[in-house]
């Protein structure tokens, strides 16, 4: 029987459930892009630091995150 553990939870609040929408995006330098209502936060996985990258206006939530 294998065990299960959390490494690591992260608060996503406004993260909305909704299959249309790409939210999450995982960089190969191990950065998490996450968009939460009309705002764009990274997460460093090296050193746990949130940082909020960038904002639009309340009305223009985010609805797509990805590294190029």
């Amino acid at each position: 029987k294998s065990t299960k553990t959390t490494f690591k939870v992260l608060d996503a609040p406004q993260l909305k459930d909704d299959f249309y929408l790409n939210l999450l995006d995982w960089s190969s330098q191990n950065i998490l892009a996450v968009g939460l209502g009309s705002a764009v936060y990274i997460w460093s996985a090296c050193n746990s630091k949130v940082t909020k990258l960038c904002e639009s206006t309340p009305d223009k939530p985010i609805t797509s995150v990805s590294w190029s």
